[in-house]
């Protein structure tokens, strides 16, 4: 299945101040070091992509405003005085798919409408729980709402599809449920 299941997790460390904060839901394998990630004169994070289903790793990067205006996950973990925060090593386990997905939706052009984007992968019935999941856990709220309405306009269809309904947390399933009237629920198709 494509996207992200319970073993999406980031493992973030500060180099700088010689303290590491752990966030990860799954922890970093032992033996592996990751590659250093330098800010740059450009405020440039780079986020190390593990896709360990797939066996890819790869790398994205973000400047530190945008990276922690859009996925505020990271907010606690990025210093916004780049002084007091030289090196931070981010390393996230999930679909590199998917992460480039949220990546293309973080660097939007933002004074344009979602749906007229150029570049802007669209919300789809087999991707949209694993974007719902990544954006929840990532906490890009205005992404939880756009794909918890997508899921209300296309329930049928994503019932249909082949993906992991599981992860989803329950107070995202109570939204997504609230939105439905009587009348949506009896013709659901699955």
């Amino acid at each position: 299945s494509s996207g992200i299941n319970a073993e999406y997790g980031a493992n973030i460390r500060k180099k700088s101040s010689g303290t590491s904060n752990n966030a990860s839901t799954k922890p970093a394998k032992e033996g592996k070091r990751s590659k250093k990630t330098r800010s740059t004169a450009q405020n440039t994070i780079v986020i190390h992509v593990c896709d360990e289903s797939k066996k890819i790793n790869q790398d994205f990067h973000c400047s530190r405003d945008l990276l922690v205006e859009e996925m505020k996950y990271f907010a606690e973990y990025l210093a916004t005085d780049v002084k007091h925060c030289e090196e931070v090593d981010i390393s996230v386990h999930c679909d590199v798919q998917i992460f480039d997905w949220l990546m293309r939706y973080v660097q939007r052009d933002k004074s344009v409408p979602l749906s007229q984007c150029q570049n802007m992968p669209k919300l789809e019935p087999n991707n949209v729980i694993s974007i719902l999941i990544s954006s929840d856990f990532l906490k890009m709220d205005a992404l939880v709402r756009i794909c918890i309405e997508y899921c209300h306009k296309h329930i049928s269809e994503i019932i249909s599809a082949p993906c992991n309904m599981n992860c989803i947390s329950g107070q995202i399933l109570t939204e997504i449920a609230q939105l439905f009237t009587l009348q949506e629920l009896e013709v659901i198709k699955d």
